[in-house]
C-alpha cells in the first residue's frame, strides 16, 4: 500500500516550500503544501514548480537584501538560519512571516541547494506591535508639544544621529534649522552659541552621539549639564541642559533633550506672559517656619519687587476656598492646602500635584493644577503654582486612556502568546502520537514483506504474510482517514449536506458492513426495534451520519469480548411539522470503561491503557469518539456515554432529521447486482504507475480492455480520437499534472458529440471529504471513488451503469 504524504502535508498549518537555489539565486519550487500556496496567493501549483522563480518573487524589495544574507549564510554555514521577513502574498499585498530554513542538500558539481523553508503566519502579531508603537509615540509627541516647557526641547536619535525640534522660545535655533538637520549639526549650532571657549570644549566632549551612547551604557539614563554662559546678544543666562535617554524597541538610543532658563528674571518674564495668557493663574511661596503665605509679583519688573504681599497663610487659604474655589472642591482643596499633607506628599515625591475647580470671573467653572515642590534642600519654604490647565488636563486624561488602551493590547498579547505556547505543545503531543501509531502498522508491513520475500515458495506462510500486510495497511488507512477527519473538524472545515436519506437502510448497510468484523471478534449484533420507526425518510448529511454510526458500532465491537452481543435500539424523541429527533442506543457487554476515563473520552487520542498496550491489543487510534463528537456537535445533537468497568458501555446518540415527505427510496449499498464486464472498454486515467498498475490488473481480471493516459490533456485527446460511443466508462484521477481530473472532465463533457455527455465518468482521489465529493460531482462527475481503491466498491460502482 501506499501512504499518500502530500495529503498529510496539505493539513500541516504552516507554509512548508522545498526549494532549489543556484549559485546565481534562480529558485525553483521542488515542493509546496496548500497552506504555502494560499500564503503567496498562487492559484497553479503546476505553473509554479515549473517556471523558474527569482528569490524577488518571494520577498518584498526592502527585504530582499536581508534574506539573501540569511540564504548566504545558511549556504556557507549549513546551520539552520530563521529570519522575519515580508512576503508578497498575491493581488500586491504583503504578509509577514517567520521564515524557518534548513539546509537539505549540496550538489557541489551543479552548485545547486536544496533548501525547507517553513512559513509561520506573523501579520497579526507585527500589526499589533506597530499599532501599540505608533499610538505610544503619537501620544507622547502630543504631550511633549503642548507642554511647550524651557526654551528649547526637542526629541533625538543618537544612534541614527537625527533631531527633531519640538520648540524653540528663543528663536535662535529655529532661525537655524532646516529640515534636513542632523544632531551632530545641532551639536555645533550650540557650540557656536556660546562664546567662552572652555564651555565649547565639555560640550565638545559631552553632547555628541558617540559621547552620549557611551554614558547611556554605562548605566545612565539621564545626562545633566548646568552652567551661567553670556548669549549672543549679550547678557547672561543660567541654563539648565537635561538628556532623558532611552532605547526603543528596535535598539535605538533615543532621547528628550530640554534646555531650561533658571534665573529669576527669567523666571519672572515667563510668569508675566504666562499670566497674559491666563495659563498661570498664581505663583506663591509658603513660609512654613513663620507660617506665611507670599504672594509672587508677576509684574514687577525689579527682582526686589517679586514678592506681591505676605499674609498670614490660614487666613489666605480660608479666603481662596471662600471667594474662588468651586463649592464642590471646597473641602478638598482645604485638606489638600494642609500644610502636613503637603509633607507628607513631598516625602513620597519631588513634586506633588493636585486638581481643583475654580469659579471664574464670568461664574463659569474652569480647572486648575496646584503643584507643590520645595524650594531648596532645607525644605523651610513650599513653591506653589496654580496654572489653568483645562487643555493640558485633557491631554493627560487622552494619555492616560493610551496607557490604558495599551496595557490592554499587551494583555490581548500576552493571552495570545499563552494561547500559541499551548497549540505548540498540543501539537508535540500530536506528532508524539501520530508517530508511534503510524511507525507500527509500517513496521508491521516492512517486516511481513521480509518475512514474505524469504518463504517465496511457501504459500501457506506467503498468505499469512499478506493477510498481515492487509492488516496493518488497513490500519493504517484508518488512522489517516480519522487524522484528516478531525483536522478538518478542528479547522471548521466539514460542510455537512442536505441530502435524502433512509436511516433503516444506512443502518442495515453499517450492520452488513460490520457483520465479518462481528464475526472475527465473536460478538453478535441485534437491531431490536427498526421496524418500529414511523418516519425512516429524512434529510440529512448521510456520509457524516454513516460515520458516527460505523465508529461507535465499531468500537462496540473492538472494545467486546467473545460471545459478547451488541443491542441497537432506535427511539422517536420528539416531532414537529418539519422534525423528528431520534436517540440512537449502542449497549454491549464488553470490557467497558472507569468513570475518570469518561471525563475525558471525547478528547483525541484517549484510550483506557490499564495494560499498557490498549493500541496493540484494540488497534486503535483513540480518535474516533473525538470524531464521533464533533461531528454531532456539528449536526446540533448530543452524545451521552455510561459504562462500568467489566459490563460494558452505552452510548446514546440523540440527533435531529428534517422530514421528507416524498418518501423518496435511498439506494441500498446491500444490493448487488451481478455484471459481467467482459470485453467492457474503459479508460484509465493516472500519472502514478503503482497505482496504475493496480487498477489495470483488477480491471483486466474482470476482462475489460483498458487503455491509459498518464494525465488529463492525453485523457481527453484519447477521448477526442476515440469512436463514438466506444469508451463504456472512464476512471478520472484528480491529481495530475499539466491538467487536473476536474479540468479534464469539464472539457469531455463539453465536447460536440453523441457520447461525451452520457459515458459515465468516476473519480479516484484520496480527497474523500464530502465537500471533495461535491466539488465532482459539479465538474461533471457521475461518482466518486475514495482512494486506496476497494475492489468491492469498485465493482459495485461499476454495476450501477450496466
Amino acid at each position: 500500500m501506499m501512504v499518500d504524504f502530500k495529503s498529510i502535508l496539505n493539513e500541516i498549518g504552516s507554509g512548508v516550500i522545498v526549494l532549489k537555489i543556484k549559485e546565481n539565486m534562480e529558485v525553483s519550487v521542488l515542493e509546496c503544501n496548500q497552506t504555502a500556496m494560499d500564503m503567496f496567493g498562487w492559484k497553479n501549483k503546476a505553473d509554479i514548480m515549473t517556471e523558474p522563480l527569482s528569490l524577488i518573487d518571494f520577498v518584498v524589495t526592502e527585504d530582499y537584501q536581508m534574506m539573501l544574507a540569511r540564504i548566504n549564510e545558511l549556504m556557507a554555514t549549513g546551520k539552520k538560519s530563521v529570519v522575519d521577513c515580508r512576503i508578497r502574498s498575491g493581488e500586491g499585498s504583503r504578509c509577514w512571516v517567520i521564515c524557518n530554513m534548513t539546509l537539505m542538500e549540496h550538489n557541489t558539481a551543479e552548485a545547486e541547494w536544496i533548501v525547507l523553508c517553513n512559513f509561520t503566519d506573523i501579520n497579526e502579531r507585527k500589526k499589533l506591535e506597530e499599532d501599540m508603537q505608533e499610538s505610544y509615540r503619537m501620544k507622547y509627541n502630543d504631550l511633549l508639544d503642548k507642554s511647550k516647557t524651557g526654551l528649547v526641547s526637542g526629541y533625538v536619535n543618537l544612534s541614527q544621529n537625527t533631531f527633531s525640534l519640538i520648540h524653540d522660545d528663543t528663536g535662535y535655533l529655529k532661525s537655524l534649522f532646516n529640515k534636513n538637520q542632523n544632531y551632530s549639526d545641532i551639536v555645533y549650532i550650540f557650540i557656536n552659541y556660546h562664546r567662552d571657549e572652555e564651555r565649547r570644549r565639555i560640550i565638545k566632549e559631552t553632547l555628541f552621539p558617540a559621547r552620549l551612547v557611551a554614558w547611556f551604557n554605562s548605566g545612565h539614563n539621564d545626562f545633566v549639564m548646568e552652567y551661567e554662559t553670556e548669549t549672543p546678544y549679550g547678557g547672561r543666562i543660567y541654563l539648565n541642559v537635561t538628556i532623558n535617554m532611552m532605547q526603543n524597541p528596535h535598539g535605538d538610543i533615543e532621547g528628550i533633550i530640554m534646555i531650561r532658563e533658571n534665573s529669576a528674571k527669567y523666571v519672572a518674564a515667563k510668569i508675566k506672559e504666562l499670566k497674559k495668557r491666563t495659563i498661570f493663574l498664581n505663583t506663591f511661596i509658603i513660609d512654613t517656619e513663620k507660617r506665611m503665605h507670599a504672594l509672587i509679583n508677576a509684574e514687577a519688573d525689579d527682582d526686589n519687587d517679586i514678592i506681591k504681599s505676605i499674609t498670614r497663610y490660614d487666613t489666605q487659604i480660608e479666603k481662596v476656598a471662600e471667594e474662588i474655589v468651586a463649592p464642590e472642591d471646597k473641602e478638598k482643596f482645604l485638606s489638600m492646602m494642609n500644610e502636613e499633607f503637603i509633607r507628607s506628599k513631598l516625602e513620597e515625591s519631588e513634586c506633588f500635584l493636585e486638581y481643583i475647580h475654580y469659579v471664574r470671573p464670568d461664574k463659569s467653572l474652569g480647572l486648575s493644577r496646584y503643584k507643590f515642590y520645595y524650594l531648596d534642600d532645607n525644605t523651610r519654604f513650599i513653591v506653589g503654582l496654580i496654572e489653568d490647565c483645562e487643555q493640558e488636563y485633557q491631554v493627560r486624561k487622552e494619555l492616560e486612556d493610551a496607557f490604558v488602551q495599551i496595557s490592554e493590547t499587551n494583555k490581548n498579547l500576552n493571552e495570545t502568546n499563552r494561547a500559541l505556547q499551548h497549540a505548540n505543545a498540543a501539537k508535540s503531543e500530536f506528532l508524539a502520537h501520530i508517530s508511534h501509531d503510524i511507525r507500527t502498522p509500517l513496521n508491521g508491513v516492512r517486516g511481513m514483506l521480509e518475512i514474505a520475500e524469504d518463504n517465496i515458495e511457501n504459500t501457506d506462510k506467503l498468505k499469512d504474510c499478506l493477510g498481515k500486510i492487509r492488516t496493518s495497511s488497513d490500519y493504517l488507512l484508518a488512522l489517516i482517514n480519522d487524522v484528516l477527519d478531525m483536522s478538518k473538524l478542528e479547522a471548521g472545515k466539514v460542510i455537512f449536506t442536505r441530502e435524502d436519506m433512509n436511516i433503516k437502510e444506512v443502518i442495515n448497510n453499517i450492520i452488513g458492513m460490520l457483520s465479518n468484523m462481528a464475526k472475527e471478534n465473536g460478538v453478535t449484533i441485534n437491531a431490536l426495534n427498526m421496524d418500529e420507526m414511523n418516519i425512516p425518510n429524512v434529510f440529512s448529511s448521510p456520509l457524516h451520519f454513516r460515520q458516527i454510526m460505523l465508529n461507535v458500532i465499531s468500537n462496540a465491537i473492538k472494545y467486546n469480548k467473545p460471545g459478547g452481543r451488541i443491542d441497537l435500539s432506535i427511539n422517536e424523541i420528539s416531532r414537529t411539522a418539519d422534525e423528528v429527533r431520534y436517540c440512537f442506543v449502542v449497549e454491549d457487554t464488553g470490557i467497558g470503561m472507569s468513570h475518570a476515563f469518561l471525563e475525558k473520552i471525547s478528547e483525541p487520542f484517549m484510550q483506557e491503557n490499564e495494560s499498557g498496550n490498549a493500541r496493540t491489543i484494540y488497534k486503535g487510534t483513540g480518535l474516533g469518539m473525538s470524531i464521533v463528537k464533533n461531528l454531532v456537535d456539528g449536526m446540533h445533537g448530543d452524545v451521552a456515554v455510561s459504562s462500568e468497568k467489566g459490563k460494558g458501555s452505552t452510548f446514546k446518540i440523540t440527533l435531529p432529521f428534517e422530514i421528507n415527505y416524498q418518501n423518496t427510496s435511498v439506494f441500498s449499498e446491500q444490493e448487488e447486482k451481478t455484471v459481467d464486464f467482459s470485453g467492457l472498454k474503459v479508460l484509465v486515467a493516472e500519472d502514478n504507475t503503482l497505482n496504475l498498475e493496480i487498477i489495470e490488473y483488477v480491471l483486466k481480471a474482470e476482462g475489460m480492455v483498458v487503455d491509459s493516459a498518464e494525465d488529463g490533456n492525453i485523457a481527453v485527446d484519447k477521448f477526442i480520437k476515440s469512436q463514438v460511443n466506444y469508451y463504456d466508462f472512464i476512471l478520472m484521477d484528480i491529481m495530475m499534472p499539466n491538467k487536473n481530473g476536474i479540468d479534464a472532465v469539464k472539457e469531455i463533457r463539453a465536447l460536440e458529440r453523441e457520447d461525451s455527455k452520457r459515458v459515465p465518468i468516476i473519480a479516484m482521489t484520496a480527497n474523500a471529504f464530502a465537500e471533495d465529493v461535491q466539488q465532482t460531482k459539479t465538474a461533471g462527475f457521475n461518482d466518486h471513488l475514495a482512494k486506496p481503491l476497494d475492489r468491492k466498491i469498485l465493482k459495485k460502482t461499476l454495476a450501477k451503469y450496466f
